[in-house]
């Protein structure tokens, strides 16, 4: 599968699920030496986005907000801001949990 279309699968396929706790699903680094974080957790964003959280270096918390994927970009919109970030789908990682889930749906 095209490394491109990893995230979006990863997303879809938690769509169709519902998760009992938090999973992180994918990293990028960002400019605080530390991650943004996409979850699968809906919580309070709308029309199917999932809940995200950056960090520093230390690992502590520094914003939340949320994503939702449509190729070849990932939009954030952090909690704290009126207007939404987006950041190609290419500089993000699927953690375990969501490499996992991509198998789960067939996309690998």
């Amino acid at each position: 599968m095209n490394t491109k279309h990893i995230i979006a699968a990863a997303f879809a396929a938690l769509v169709a699920t519902t998760a009992a706790h938090a999973t992180d699903v994918a990293v990028m680094p960002n400019h605080a030496d530390g991650m943004i974080v996409l979850t699968d957790v809906i919580g309070n964003c709308l029309n199917g986005a999932r809940q995200m959280y950056s960090t520093n270096g230390s690992g502590a918390v520094l914003l939340h907000g949320c994503w939702r994927a449509d190729e070849p970009w990932v939009f954030v919109q952090y909690d704290n801001e009126t207007y939404i970030r987006r950041y190609p789908e290419d500089n993000f990682r699927l953690t375990n949990a969501g490499t996992a889930a991509a198998h789960a749906a067939g996309y690998y």
